[in-house]
C-alpha cells in the first residue's frame, strides 16, 4: 500500500484530506430554483428545482476554494437542466460546462489544487428506459415510441404520469413538442396507444386524444430523444427482446450482416446531441438462442426495450 508523507506546513490539509476521503466535512444545503453564483460557504449541497427553465450554478473561483467540495443534485423531473459552469476558464474534469438534465441527476465535485481544476468525485445519471414496447414488425424499422396527441384540454407536466383509457396503459412523459410525447416506462405489456383513446395527466389533470392515423402506436416508426447532449461515444445503448413483455428473454447487441439477398440486424444512428435512431435491417434481426440456434424476428408479434445510459465526465 503506498504511503503519503505530509509535512508539517501540510498538516492542515492532510487533516481535510483525510475528512473528505472519509466523509466527515459537514455540508450545508441550499434549494436552488434560478441561476446562482455559488457562496463562500466551504462545502455545500445545491438541490435544483428547475421546472421548465434551465439553471446554471457558476462555480466560485478555484485558487479561493481549493479542498472545497460541492454536490449539485437535479430534484424534479421538469424538462429543464442544470448546468454547472466553471468561473472563467475553469474546468470540471476538462469541461467548461456539465449538466444535470433528469430527476436523480447529481454530481459532486472537489476543488483541486494539484490539478488546477475542479475534479468529479462522484457523478450518477439516470438510466432512460422506455419499457416494453410492443410490434409485430421487426424490418427496416426505426424502434422506438412516440404518441402523437389531439384534443388537448390543459397542458401536460414533464415527468408526470399518462394513463390510457380503456386499457389503463401508462407511461412517463419524457418530453412533450405540444402534439407529442415521448415516454418512458411504460406498464409492463402496455406498449400500444390506440387512436381516439384519451389520456389523462396524473399531475397536471390535463386530457389529449390519442392521435394514430394508422390506428395505434404499433409498428409506427419513431426515432428516442434521450435528451443527455452528447454525441454516441458517451452513450451505453441496450435493446432487449421479450416474447411477453415482462421479462427480458435476450438482450439483442447491434450488429449487422449480409445472406445473398437477406440484410439482418440492427444499427444505432446518430440524429443529433439528443436524439438517436434504432435502424433495423431489411430482412430481420436475430438473437442466439440457449441451444446455439439462430432465432430471427421478422413478424413476430413480441416486445423490444431501449435502455440508454450516459456514461458522464
Amino acid at each position: 500500500m503506498a504511503q503519503l508523507t505530509v509535512s508539517a506546513g501540510n498538516a492542515t490539509k492532510a487533516s481535510d484530506l483525510n475528512k473528505i476521503i472519509f466523509d466527515e466535512i459537514a455540508l450545508t444545503s441550499d434549494t436552488i430554483i434560478a441561476d446562482v453564483t455559488s457562496s463562500t460557504s466551504y462545502n455545500q449541497i445545491y438541490s435544483c428545482k428547475t421546472g421548465a427553465s434551465n439553471i446554471t450554478i457558476t462555480l466560485p473561483t478555484l485558487a479561493d476554494n481549493y479542498d472545497r467540495i460541492i454536490e449539485v443534485i437535479k430534484s424534479d423531473a421538469d424538462i429543464g437542466y442544470v448546468a454547472l459552469d466553471g468561473e472563467g476558464g475553469e474546468t470540471i474534469n476538462g469541461n467548461a460546462q456539465v449538466y444535470l438534465w433528469h430527476k436523480y441527476d447529481r454530481i459532486k465535485i472537489y476543488a483541486s489544487e494539484n490539478a488546477g481544476e475542479w475534479i468529479i468525485l462522484d457523478q450518477y445519471f439516470l438510466p432512460l428506459d422506455t419499457g416494453w414496447i410492443s410490434t409485430n414488425d421487426w424490418t427496416n424499422r426505426h424502434l422506438g415510441l412516440v404518441i402523437n396527441y389531439d384534443n388537448l384540454s390543459g397542458s401536460f407536466t414533464v415527468g408526470e404520469t399518462i394513463t390510457e383509457a380503456v386499457s389503463g396503459y401508462t407511461a412517463k412523459i419524457l418530453y412533450d413538442t405540444g402534439s407529442a410525447l415521448t415516454v418512458v416506462n411504460l406498464s409492463d405489456s402496455g406498449g400500444v396507444f390506440t387512436d381516439g383513446r384519451e389520456l389523462t395527466g396524473s399531475d397536471s389533470g390535463a386530457t389529449a386524444d390519442v392521435n394514430e392515423g394508422t390506428g395505434s402506436t404499433k409498428n409506427v416508426d419513431a426515432n428516442f430523444r434521450h435528451g443527455f447532449n452528447c454525441d454516441l461515444s458517451k452513450l451505453i445503448i441496450q435493446l432487449y427482446y421479450s416474447d411477453a413483455g415482462s421479462v427480458s428473454d435476450a438482450i439483442i447487441d447491434s450488429y449487422a450482416g449480409e445472406d445473398g439477398a437477406n440484410r439482418y440486424g440492427w444499427s444505432v444512428l446518430y440524429i443529433d446531441a439528443n436524439t438517436i435512431k434504432i435502424q433495423t435491417a431489411l430482412t430481420n434481426m436475430s438473437f442466439i438462442t440457449d441451444a446455439g440456434n439462430t432465432s430471427q424476428l421478422d413478424t413476430e408479434d413480441d416486445y423490444f426495450r431501449i435502455v440508454v445510459y450516459f456514461k458522464g465526465y
